[in-house]
């Protein structure tokens, strides 16, 4: 049985994704939400330590980055950071 971490694990894709990986590996959801510590790098780093993957389907829709730009700051920010730490 294989770790894996998913974020956006609240979202739509998260919960489907926990669900169907979960009966076959130890499946973690990591929150990326500046309440619960946001995109730290040693939290990450923490976190990602013995993972075998990471499923990445966090991304913050709240903010104006619907259309073509979906380049805002902080979603840009998040994904960089989770690659960075892995």
């Amino acid at each position: 049985m294989v770790n894996i971490v998913v974020t956006g694990a609240s979202g739509t894709v998260g919960k489907a994704l926990l669900e169907d990986l979960s009966p076959e590996h130890a499946v973690t959801s990591l929150s990326l939400r500046e309440e619960n510590g946001g995109v730290s790098m040693d939290r990450l780093v923490k976190r990602l330590r013995g993972v075998y993957g990471v499923v990445h389907a966090a991304w913050n829709t709240g903010l104006s980055n619907s259309g073509s730009n979906l380049g805002d700051d902080y979603n840009i920010t998040m994904s960089y950071a989770l690659l960075e730490a892995a």
